[in-house]
């Protein structure tokens, strides 16, 4: 039997050792499948802090932005809100905040509500005068009445509260009659209470003997006392239990025409009595005797440009105008040119005001 011959093992003919992996050291390579998902958490909690409004904050970035639209600024910081009440009517509130933009202008912010429509966001500057008012929210309305309640807001811009309370003392009838009415009234509380807050109670006194009350018709006047042109005085003393009525024309001649027939209908219509017609002429003193001319007995007040006594008793409607009050000393009708031209509207204030007692 033949010898069985051996080769020698050489590397190559043993098998492979399993190479077994080692756990890589802390910081060894990169996982770049969690850093995907961290990162996309990121993004969401960024899109959740900066984007989504969350609790107070939506409210004054929605005023912020109206606030942008009436400043046509490119940048308002907002204050925070304080609350102010009312000196004469501790049920009224007022919430309000600063503004103030990159060049130096400031003011005050309220929100007005209206009830039945949108709230109305109040813009007012550092001396209360009105910068612009918008709505909260659009108003429920087709375009042409939109159109109109824009209007009635714009209306307002650049108006103190001295001009404020005197505009629209007597609401035009109509479809936004109602909303005219109400904004007017939350306006004219607001800015009181922020006139106030910036000038003092006593500057507002002064100002405002009669109140903002008196900016629409049912409210009583206040007892009041006046000279008259040529001598004497003349008071609400003189007319309890009795009605009068306050007319003002300037030097016009269509405007004292008018003043002079509406005296004379409270005459002959009315029964009242010349010394229950009272006469405010508002233009220059030598102009007067025009007016004198024309009238018989009616007591004058000489009253240039509405500054005086016209501010007092808050009859600063556009000439001529009138005031109508009853026995009781409460203002039933304020009129100014528009209304005095429209003959439908005289005669039905003024037969009103001829069955009152």
């Amino acid at each position: 039997m033949a010898k069985k011959k051996y080769m020698p093992i050489t590397d190559e003919d043993v098998a492979p050792e399993k190479k077994v992996r080692k756990p890589k050291a802390s910081g060894e390579g990169f996982n770049y499948k969690t850093l995907f998902y961290v990162s996309l958490i990121l993004v969401v909690l960024l899109i959740a802090v900066f984007v989504i409004p969350w609790g107070g904050s939506s409210s004054n970035e929605t005023h912020d932005e109206k606030i942008h639209t009436l400043l046509g600024s490119s940048y308002v910081e907002l204050g925070r809100k304080e609350t102010a009440t009312d000196i004469d009517d501790a049920s009224n509130k007022v919430v309000y905040w600063t503004w103030n933009d990159r060049n130096g202008a400031w003011g005050y912010c309220t929100e007005l509500p209206i009830p039945g429509y949108p709230n109305v966001l109040l813009v007012v500057d550092s001396n209360v005068k009105v910068v612009g008012m918008i709505e909260t929210s659009p108003i429920g309305a087709g375009i042409k009445r939109q159109a109109e309640y824009k209007d009635i807001l714009e209306k307002y811009s650049g108006k103190s509260l001295l001009d404020f309370t005197y505009i629209e003392t007597s609401i035009p009838e109509g479809e936004t009659s109602k909303f005219r009415g109400l904004l007017r009234d939350a306006a004219a509380n607001a800015m009181k209470v922020l006139y106030i807050e910036v000038n003092g109670e006593s500057m507002f006194r002064s100002n405002f003997p009669q109140g903002i009350k008196f900016a629409k018709v049912g409210s009583k006047l206040e007892p009041w006392s006046v000279e008259l042109y040529g001598g004497g005085t003349l008071s609400s003393n003189q007319y309890k239990g009795r009605k009068y009525a306050f007319l003002a024309t300037s030097s016009c001649g269509s405007c004292r025409n008018t003043i002079v027939n509406i005296s004379q209908r409270l005459q002959n219509e009315g029964r009242m009595g010349t010394d229950q017609i009272i006469m405010i002429y508002t233009s220059k003193e030598e102009k007067l005797e025009y007016l004198q001319k024309q009238i018989t007995d009616e007591p004058v007040i000489l009253d240039v440009s509405q500054r005086g006594f016209s501010t007092k008793i808050s009859l600063t409607e556009s000439t001529p105008c009138m005031m109508l009050v009853d026995g009781n000393g409460t203002v039933v009708a304020k009129a100014g040119s528009q209304i005095l031209s429209d003959t439908s509207s005289m005669n039905k204030i003024l037969e009103g005001f001829f069955s009152a007692p």
